[in-house]
Parts: structure tokens; sequence; C-alpha cells
């Protein structure tokens, strides 16, 4: 019975001493969160949200947004980040933000970019074509020389 007792108590301190990090860990960061849009306010799901720290020796951050355009992004408190936020077939946007203990609440509008190509079309046509039992082969394709030799 005295084991049992020991074991409980050695799994409430571990208890107490994983909570003690949990708050600790978050006591050192602020949230930064918002939403993204394009201009007519229509939101925009999943876009990239990209935190990179002015510091080397600090990781970067990323969050995806969600559905409605919504984001959350935790930071280390007083640091200096970059952060960008794109989006496909948009121009993507960046600005320098200094954290503090305050929570941070930014909203991003992103523009289209026009500079996107509409539509690619690729004409191919394969030097050996095969139907069935037969093969066809172009021999315009074949003129440099390095090819192997048909029989």
């Amino acid at each position: 019975m005295g084991i049992k007792k020991n074991y409980r108590i050695f799994n409430f301190k571990i208890l107490l001493l994983l909570a003690g990090f949990s708050t600790f860990s978050h006591s050192q960061q602020t949230k930064i969160q918002g939403k993204v849009t394009d201009t007519l306010q229509n939101p925009l799901p999943y876009a990239n949200i990209l935190a990179i720290p002015k510091a080397d020796d600090q990781d970067i951050k990323f969050a995806i947004t969600e559905k409605d355009g919504s984001y959350k992004l935790g930071l280390i408190k007083n640091q200096t980040y970059e952060l960008t936020v794109s989006y496909l077939g948009y121009k993507p946007q960046t600005l320098t933000i200094t954290t503090t203990n305050q929570d941070l609440i930014k909203n991003f509008v992103l523009k289209e970019n026009p500079d996107q190509l509409d539509e690619v079309n690729i004409k191919y046509t394969p030097p050996i074509t095969v139907k069935k039992d037969t093969i066809t082969y172009d021999v315009t394709k074949f003129v440099t020389g390095e090819e192997r030799k048909l029989r």
C-alpha cells in the first residue's frame, strides 16, 4: 500500500511540474490574430502568414488562415518580426512588427496581382505513338544523330 501512495504522490508532482512549464512557456508568448481578406472584403482561406524573426537564434513561425480568413499566431514577447502574408493570385504584403506584452490584432487586405498568367497552352506531339499493335514514329523528331537507330 505504501508503494501505491508514493506512486500517486510522484504522479501528482509530475503533473504540477508540467502545469508549471506550460504556464511558463505560455507567459513567454504573445498572440497576434486577425483576418486576411481581398479588396472586396471576401475572406481568403488558406492564405500563408510567415513571421521571420530579426534575431538569428529564433525560429520562424507560420500560420494558415481558416475558411473564414482568420488566423492566430503565437510569437515570442519583445522580439521584432517581419510578417509576410501571401495568397496565390494576390500581391504579398509585408509588415515589420515588434511584439510586446499585449496581444495584437492585425487584419490584412491583399490586392490582386495583375501580372498573373491567365492560361498556358502547351502544344506537344509525341515522337512515338502506339495504337493497338501499330507503332508510328515521327521521323522529323529524330534528326540530331544522338538518338538510337530505328530498324
